[in-house]
């Protein structure tokens, strides 16, 4: 009977530990954090007047990510300063980071990495990067686009991508150590301006991409692994008893003790 009890035990125990991993299982999936995911803006053909803007933003708020301004040149412009456009990121309260691009009458694109800031009403303008011409120009239907990265808060990094047609891509970096915009998050957003001194533009249909950067899955803390319950050490069997002698009167030999093993030893 005693040998049955220890075995129930052993089987409640075994039991109680399978209920309580089931029951932490789902507290851990639970805590999973989902991936972030991109989201994208696409705009009609417009066209626009002398002094006129358009922005298209995207939604959705992040820190560290890529926004993408993907195009085609319908027309240069035809005289005057000429089409400003580019993306944005970290867009928020009228300030943030700017890819800009500048394209003047005879094709050429002028590009630099900037820093906008809004306080008090007035916007700041500051450029972070040289400005640096594309290797190709634009002609009319060109492919057209603008990449800006942004990464970090206590110094942000940012790189910007520039293409026109199948040349090759312009990369310019910056970094931005300045207070104003280090750890704001926000959107990301595609622009573009005609100067005063330019005639009316057509402009193509544009797509926006906004892709934060991938937010990290905390690793589930693991379930504890149970300690094995000792397994009892079988009841040792005796030697055989010598028989004497029958003529001498000897005793019998001592029972030796089994050496497998004493009683509570643990599997190990």
């Amino acid at each position: 009977m005693p040998r049955n009890d220890g075995m129930k035990k052993k089987k409640l125990a075994i039991a109680t530990l399978l209920a309580t991993s089931l029951a932490i299982a789902p507290i851990i999936a639970l805590t999973a954090v989902a991936p972030a995911t991109a989201a994208t803006m696409s705009s009609s053909s417009t066209t626009l007047d002398p002094g006129a803007s358009t922005l298209s933003r995207v939604s959705g708020s992040w820190t560290n990510g890529t926004a993408g301004l993907t195009t085609k040149v319908a027309e240069l412009p035809k005289s005057g300063s000429g089409l400003y456009s580019g993306v944005r990121v970290r867009q928020s309260e009228g300030s943030y980071y700017l890819a800009h691009t500048r394209t003047y009458p005879d094709g050429t694109v002028q590009a630099s990495i900037r820093r906008v800031v809004k306080s008090n009403g007035t916007s700041t303008e500051t450029i972070l990067s040289s400005r640096k011409f594309v290797s190709t120009k634009a002609v009319t239907g060109s492919a057209f686009s603008v990449k800006l990265q942004a990464e970090g808060t206590d110094r942000v990094k940012l790189t910007a991508t520039v293409t026109v047609g199948n040349g090759a891509p312009l990369v310019m970096t910056a970094t931005d150590s300045s207070s104003a915009n280090r750890a704001r998050a926000g959107t990301a957003a595609g622009w573009a301006y005609l100067s005063t001194s330019t005639p009316r533009i057509a402009i193509a249909p544009a797509t926006v991409e906004s892709t934060p950067a991938t937010a990290a899955t905390p690793t589930p803390t693991p379930t504890p692994t149970p300690t094995p319950t000792p397994t009892p050490t079988p009841t040792a069997t005796p030697a055989p008893t010598t028989t004497p002698d029958p003529g001498t009167g000897g005793e019998p030999a001592p029972e030796q003790p089994d050496g497998s093993g004493g009683v509570g030893a643990e599997d190990g």
